[in-house]
């Protein structure tokens, strides 16, 4: 790859295309896409414009198209979609692929191989995990399954977003400020939310109350989301999207849920580890949403943020009867 100049800060083509390739694994052995796909037209919700509009980093993007034909610039044909046009740093570029159907593995965008994780950095700033992007929590199936993420997958996204995260400020500070966001959202709603630390441990947040505590059991601690909350819920899902669930598809969406139930009886972990965490506001937002990162734009529900341009991200907009998201690659870098 012929080299280019950078932006001091930022990271080089030649730096994404060592990070690409160095995170290839999937987040489980199985195609989790099938089952959120009856939800979102027939396709993934990572993984269509309908859904999420990934802003590219241009370095990131000059690796892609210079690989594949896979990828293009996005083109948007509503006010939504013009908006995260506009409002792209000009450091990046608002892409779409072909879709789902034509997917190229090795030529998957940093947050197409990310989704629906995110980094999490705690209150003193250090990068200590992974939480995620709860604003997709009834959509993406993986939310409600966070455990089914293989540690060979979860390696490689520590080992990326360490390379991403010490070079690009702007990005580090994206995600502190989701991390933040993220904290603040779940402490006004007097939840705790899972994250997983650097040492492969589940834990909860408990933002309220100040700390994070380990899980002794994630398989059978970490909740559901509607509509995966039950066979039914999910058939009404799916039937409001005009499709009809069939009972192989439902019985695969559940077969981890039911064995929830059979881990009541697997014997508790040893013990419990806390770690303390700070929050730091106290007013409340109407909605979770996330400030930067890969979540932006018309959600509902978001908090009030001071509006920066778009950088590597995806965004979310409404349509018809659901929230539509859009989704980013790299986060939004402040001004």
């Amino acid at each position: 790859m012929a080299k280019t100049k950078t932006p001091a800060g930022r990271l080089s083509a030649e730096g994404y295309d060592r990070l690409l390739g160095d995170f290839a694994s999937p987040i489980a052995a199985f195609d989790c896409g099938r089952f959120c796909a009856p939800l979102n037209k027939g396709e993934p919700v990572c993984c269509t414009t309908e859904n999420a509009v990934p802003v590219l980093d241009k370095a990131e993007w000059q690796v892609l198209v210079g690989r594949t034909d896979l990828w293009r610039k996005f083109k948007p044909h509503d006010a939504a979609g013009r908006a995260i046009v506009k409002e792209a740093s000009p450091h990046c570029v608002a892409a779409e692929c072909k879709g789902a159907a034509f997917c190229e593995r090795d030529n998957r965008s940093l947050s197409c191989r990310a989704f629906p994780f995110a980094p999490y950095i705690n209150s003193d700033g250090d990068f200590v995990g992974a939480s995620y992007y709860w604003g997709f929590a009834d959509r993406c199936w993986v939310i409600s399954h966070l455990y089914v993420a293989t540690p060979e997958y979860l390696r490689e996204f520590f080992l990326a977003y360490d390379r991403l995260l010490l070079t690009d400020r702007d990005e580090w500070q994206a995600h502190r400020d989701n991390s933040s966001a993220m904290r603040r959202v779940f402490s006004r709603r007097d939840e705790k939310f899972a994250w997983i630390g650097r040492d492969l441990i589940w834990r909860w947040e408990q933002p309220h109350q100040g700390g994070a505590i380990a899980m002794q059991d994630p398989e059978r601690e970490i909740r559901a989301f509607a509509p995966y909350t039950s066979p039914q819920a999910y058939r009404a899902a799916v039937a409001a999207e005009g499709g009809v669930a069939s009972d192989g598809l439902v019985g695969e969406v559940f077969s981890l849920v039911s064995s929830k139930a059979k881990a009541k009886t697997k014997p508790k972990a040893k013990s419990k580890t806390k770690t303390k965490t700070k929050s730091r506001t106290k007013t409340k937002p109407k909605q979770a949403a996330t400030k930067t990162a890969r979540i932006k734009a018309a959600h509902p529900n978001k908090p009030r943020v001071k509006k920066a341009p778009v950088q590597n991200s995806f965004t979310k907009k409404s349509s018809g009867k659901q929230a539509r998201a859009k989704i980013s690659t790299a986060t939004r870098h402040a001004q």
